[in-house]
């Protein structure tokens, strides 16, 4: 399998990626020890890790006491062009030739009090290598047209840009040359992008009559916590919740046409969802068209070769999967050890009972891929059951099940955000002082055994969460997307 094209319209980046020791340990993603769950699993037995309780126990949720959250991104492509058109062909060898930009090569970028201005990265005295192994000089550049035009020669008298430089091609600038005495060349400096994503207001609750409390037992014990109680039904509620969450963070979208009515504020006001992990990848990451059946080896060696040319610092790589793409993972990565390591085992150890016809012992044979080391980095891969679970997204008519991803394990700069270095994965929830909305729980009413706090013969447990994505380094993201 071949690394899909690079897209030169995608670029903006994450400031600053630091080495992934510096963020936790994550063979912890592959592992199911729940820290977060571990109570709800006393009451919830079959509640399995989904995406909200992986982020939680690996501790990417932090505090935000902002109406939104943010980072801010940069571009480089400020050594790469593409040529949209001949203006003037060059006459011959040695002979200069002019040329328009393409127009994804111009750039935008907003001043205050002076609006949008269009520049492009390409400057004079430049110099542009060739992929003839030959080079031109950036003689001038003609910004009063859009796009704007520059002038090429060849270094070299001999050599010639006939048929070298076409519309279409692109080109990369190595370094600049300045005659003796001369003055400044023309600033060349990145732009910044800024990141924001919304906080969603995460809601779920259990109601039970004062007459239902007294007419059944509604009570049931918490195994291996003597004298406690719980009510049936409320650890549905509150698992509920964590899907809701869950599921916000993974398929989550933005939105801009929704509007609800505010009780605590008399009047209408909009109802604001986050961005999920989904959404971020396909606008700011790479999409992999996957065959189903096919995830192996040569994806790995492909998904390496997007993370190289995007000079991807993270050695280790989260890939959460569907089930049909995870059973695709196993089945090839046996394939591969059957005809590869095995091979090389046994005949390193060919007197070992392990590999003895005669030997009467059985011997238990692990088939499972957790992780592979290839090309210098860790996958790590994990089922979750988000992309497939019969009355989620593996309803049929869904292609959720042969979905995955490679996630970096990694931090950026986020200069002016709450933490000076981010997770480039994770989640942020309000909070101020001593007052937390990540995971909020609530009794009210006028029934049981809780404080009355209205007339209203039952009681009520709600649970609220204010939690949004957040997410960095989008460039170094790969979606594996069935075909």
């Amino acid at each position: 399998m071949a690394a899909p094209a690079y897209n030169y319209g995608n670029m903006p980046t994450a400031v600053g990626g630091v080495a992934s020791e510096q963020l936790f340990t994550a063979y912890q993603f592959t592992q199911d020890n729940p820290q977060f769950r571990r109570q709800l699993m006393d009451k919830h037995p079959r509640l399995k890790k989904n995406f909200f309780s992986m982020l939680k126990e690996l501790g990417l949720g932090t505090r935000a006491s902002g109406p939104e959250m943010g980072h801010f991104e940069k571009d480089w492509p400020i050594n790469n062009f593409a040529i949209g058109g001949i203006i003037t062909a060059p006459s011959g060898p040695g002979q200069p030739g002019v040329y328009a930009l393409d127009a994804g090569s111009m750039m935008t970028s907003n001043f205050p009090g002076v609006g949008n201005v269009r520049f492009s990265y390409p400057s004079e005295r430049d110099i542009v290598y060739l992929p003839n192994n030959k080079s031109a000089f950036l003689v001038k550049k003609d910004t009063t047209v859009n796009p704007h035009q520059i002038t090429l020669k060849p270094l070299n008298e001999d050599d010639t840009l006939v048929g070298v430089i076409t519309a279409g091609g692109r080109y990369f600038i190595g370094d600049n040359a300045s005659p003796e005495g001369s003055g400044s060349v023309e600033s060349k400096v990145s732009r910044y992008f800024k990141y924001t994503n919304e906080f969603q207001i995460f809601k779920s609750k259990f109601g039970i009559t004062g007459t239902a409390l007294t007419n059944q037992l509604p009570f049931k014990n918490i195994e291996g916590q003597e004298g406690s109680f719980l009510i049936e039904g409320t650890s549905d509620s509150e698992a509920l919740q964590m899907w809701r969450i869950s599921k916000g963070l993974f398929f989550g979208q933005t939105s801009n046409n929704l509007t609800g009515f505010s009780e605590g504020m008399g009047h209408d006001v909009q109802i604001k969802t986050t961005q999920g992990m989904d959404q971020y990848v396909e606008q700011e990451g790479h999409i992999m068209p996957t065959t189903p059946g096919t995830f192996g080896i040569e994806t790995l060696d492909a998904t390496d070769e997007i993370l190289t040319r995007e000079r991807a610092g993270a050695d280790v790589y989260l890939m959460p999967m569907g089930y049909n793409l995870f059973q695709s993972w196993n089945n090839n990565m046996i394939d591969f050890s059957k005809d590869n390591c095995f091979p090389f085992v046994k005949g390193s150890f060919q007197n070992s009972p392990l590999f003895s016809e005669t030997d009467g012992n059985d011997h238990f044979l692990w088939l499972d891929f957790a992780g592979v080391r290839k090309n210098g980095r860790t996958w790590l891969a994990k089922h979750f059951s988000e992309l497939d679970e019969q009355m989620g997204a593996g309803t049929e008519g869904y292609s959720w099940k042969n979905t995955g991803y490679a996630l970096p394990v990694d931090m950026f700069e986020n200069k002016g955000g709450t933490n000076p270095k981010q997770s480039c994965i994770g989640y942020e929830y309000k909070a101020l002082g001593g007052y937390s909305r990540e995971f909020e729980m609530y009794e009210h009413g006028g029934a049981g055994p809780i404080k009355k706090t209205s007339g209203i013969d039952a009681m009520n447990l709600e649970w609220r969460s204010e939690i949004g994505g957040h997410f960095g380094l989008g460039n170094q993201w790969v979606k594996y997307k069935p075909v």
